[in-house]
């Protein structure tokens, strides 16, 4: 986990002092170390030390800030003969002796070629940055899990794991690289070749017990996968059958889980969560925020999310508690539950599509929302945990899972316009495998509900006599008219 930079100079002067610009605005995402490459050599520091080495000018180079979790993790990039590479992320199943080993193995042989394999044919959670003849190439996973943006201007083509650090760069159209694409960057400008894409979904003939038994294997592999490399992990829980599912799944793979679940004083939620972990004989750590210290959280969680959306915000901020006593407890891997709603129809206004548009239509808008699931949940949520120096992982977000429930009919999910639960598969699926009904039917409350983050966000808005929609906006101005001072440590690189 880290922070990944690359940069073409179009003036070919020197693109190691943008990059390494770029890493000192990220500085908050890594703390083991950072390095730069270009084609022929690589320059590596430790976090809280500069780069001695003089380094060579370079019209191309790509650049990494390490995090370390776990301790095979390395410091990047990597220099072979003929490319450099930096990789972020995890594949899965874990490859031995690392993901970033059998990476680089990988790419030696035809690095552009098969740079398209790995997005093609490896399941994960990643990107990564290949320096390669002058040229640069960008893939991310089918998913867009890990957020890896884009952007020019007359002087520079960047790539970065946050907008921020194109930003600092003078660059103002910012633009996500799709997911499972390819982008191939130089002087003359960026190419996209799509690599791998979901397929149209098409209602599958299938009968209930045979998908409950499908599911349930499905689900089941994807925990093991994610968590294999663990002994502990924890959990962001708030009781629902999302994250009942990942915590019950957890200790059946015969990985420790540690509950978390955070909320204002006084929600009934809190208390819930913990008579559902009793149910399930599993620890729990319940963080009881004050009023005071979510307002004072709410401009960094902006300047993290880097855009002034109310609603991502009411989102962002219970995870960013969530991250932050993750990492207090000594855990660098929280497992959550993102992409269950978009692929079993989780969320309420599913219904009202129903209604109006019909079954069809809203099998169509389900596969539509978990494409789109990058832009609106998991580019949030990663750089919450990623600035608690937290991994987070989502084991609802598998190839074999995600396009297996994609495909099934839509009655598996919502059985009417008027379906009070939804996610019927999901629940039936669990509860045969010995998921308490208290918690595979329980209605779902989105977190910022739960938590009563929304309410909060409102009343602080209305006390200054504003709309919440305007009270994000003023604060958001009032955070990028003066961001450096979020940059951590920032007289190191």
């Amino acid at each position: 986990m880290g922070a990944l930079v690359a940069v073409i100079d179009k003036r070919e002067e020197n693109a190691v002092e943008k990059a390494l610009t770029m890493l000192k605005t990220l500085r908050h995402r890594f703390d083991h170390s950072y390095g730069v490459a270009t084609e022929n050599a690589v320059f590596i520091a430790k976090a809280d030390k500069r780069i001695q080495n003089d380094i060579t000018k370079a019209s191309a180079t790509i650049g990494y800030g390490l995090c370390k979790t776990k301790l095979e993790d390395q410091p990047q990039p990597v220099l072979r003969e003929n490319f450099a590479l930096a990789f972020e992320g995890r594949f899965f199943p874990l490859k031995e002796p690392s993901d970033l080993e059998f990476a680089v193995r990988f790419l030696e042989e035809n690095p552009k070629k098969k740079s398209k394999e790995i997005i093609e044919k490896i399941d994960g959670s990643y990107n990564f940055v290949i320096l390669h003849k002058n040229q640069i190439f960008a893939g991310r996973d089918p998913f867009g899990t890990h957020p890896l943006y884009y952007g020019e201007n007359k002087e520079v083509l960047a790539l970065a794991s946050e907008m921020k650090a194109l930003w600092k760069l003078g660059i103002e159209n910012v633009q996500s690289v799709p997911p499972g694409t390819l982008a191939v960057i130089s002087r003359q400008g960026c190419v996209f070749e799509k690599i791998k894409d979901f397929p149209e979904p098409v209602e599958a003939k299938i009968n209930e017990n045979e998908a409950v038994r499908h599911l349930q294997s499905l689900l089941l592999e994807s925990l093991h996968e994610r968590i294999e490399d663990l002994s502990k992990v924890a959990v962001a829980f708030s009781g629902g059958v999302d994250s009942g599912t990942v915590a019950y799944l957890t200790r059946k793979c015969n990985v420790e889980p540690q509950l978390i679940c955070v909320g204002l004083e006084g929600r009934r939620e809190l208390q819930e969560a913990l008579s559902f972990a009793n149910e399930l004989d599993l620890p729990i750590h319940t963080r009881v925020l004050s009023e005071e210290e979510v307002e004072r959280i709410i401009p960094k969680v902006l300047w993290l999310i880097e855009e002034p959306n109310p609603v991502k915000l009411s989102i962002a901020t219970p995870l960013f508690f969530t991250a932050e006593t993750a990492k207090m407890l000594g855990f660098n891997v929280l497992l959550a539950g993102q992409g269950s709603d978009e692929l079993f129809g989780g969320y309420k206004r599913y219904l009202q599509f129903y209604a109006e548009k019909g079954g069809k239509a809203l099998h169509k808008l389900l596969y539509k929302d978990f494409l789109e699931c990058y832009r609106n949940n998991f580019e949030r949520d990663e750089k919450v945990c990623a600035f608690n120096k937290v991994e987070l992982r989502l084991p609802f977000v598998d190839w074999e899972l995600a396009n297996y429930v994609l495909q099934l009919p839509l009655k598996f999910k919502i059985s009417s316009e008027k379906d009070p639960l939804r996610k019927l598969i999901l629940r039936k699926a669990m509860e045969k495998m010995g998921l308490p009904k208290s918690i595979a039917y329980k209605p779902k409350k989105a977190v910022q509900y739960a938590t009563g983050v929304n309410a909060l966000l409102k009343r602080i808005a209305k006390r200054k006599g504003l709309s919440l929609r305007e009270y994000v906006k003023q604060v958001f101005k009032e955070v990028y008219s003066r961001r450096e001072d979020y940059e951590e440590n920032r007289n190191y690189l």
